[in-house]
């Protein structure tokens, strides 16, 4: 078994159930596969690749969701300041696979494959995994609420850093647009944090100062601005 075939099997045992559940799955020329599911302000995506360790293969799995509204909010920043990551309407919002729920150090889990037998093994695993967690978290998620509850509850996360799931590729930017979209009333308290975190970060590194959170060309400022115009999603 070759690295395509491995890739043409492993579709082949998942996409009935991925079809099953709305995900469309294309294959390029390497067999590599974009599966993907429309929801009603995005996509959930499924990743995969398969480790080479010619003749035996290993699957690497997880899921990712794109908010249009999120990332118009990004784009909109990106426009007014500079950013340290490039945006597009592509950057996903919600990302998690079966490591960072289960165990943070265990990214490959899956057995490696060597023959077809065990790639349908390992694709029953997937599919366990995507019944029991997966596709219900993405429904859970769908929700800005659930996961304004999550990150900015009665303890708010610091940061996203080792947590079940990920948020964006700037956790503290994110935070605002997830609260604002959720109505969350603590929205100012959350402000105040993030400046806070800022402030004790450039302390501990050496820097200390005063955040300018009149200076709407820092990033923080200017998305705080932004929001002041955006409408909370539920009524």
């Amino acid at each position: 078994m070759n690295l395509l075939q491995a890739r043409e099997l492993t579709i082949k045992y998942l996409e009935p159930f991925l079809a099953k559940n709305n995900f469309s799955v294309k294959l390029n020329k390497s067999k590599q596969a974009t599966i993907q599911r429309k929801r009603a302000d995005g996509f959930d995506i499924m990743t995969t690749r398969l480790l080479d360790y010619n003749p035996a293969y290993r699957i690497e799995y997880g899921f990712r969701n794109i908010n249009n509204t999120v990332n118009s909010i990004m784009l909109q920043l990106q426009s007014k300041v500079k950013l340290q990551y490039e945006y597009d309407d592509k950057s996903y919002f919600v990302y998690f696979a079966y490591h960072t729920i289960n165990n943070i150090s265990e990214v490959a889990y899956l057995p490696a494959m060597s023959s077809e037998p065990e790639v349908q093994e390992c694709c029953n695993m997937i599919i366990d995994f995507m019944s029991k967690t997966a596709l219900p978290l993405l429904d859970k998620l769908e929700d800005i609420r659930e996961i304004d509850k999550i990150i900015n509850g009665d303890e708010p996360w610091d940061d996203d850093w080792r947590k079940p799931f990920g948020i964006g590729n700037n956790f503290g930017y994110y935070r605002l647009i997830v609260a604002k979209l959720a109505g969350n009333p603590n929205f100012d308290e959350l402000v105040d944090l993030n400046y806070k975190q800022r402030e004790a970060l450039s302390a501990k590194n050496g820097y200390p100062y005063t955040y300018e959170r009149s200076n709407l060309n820092k990033p923080l400022p200017a998305l705080i601005e932004i929001l002041k115009s955006v409408e909370p999603l539920y009524g």
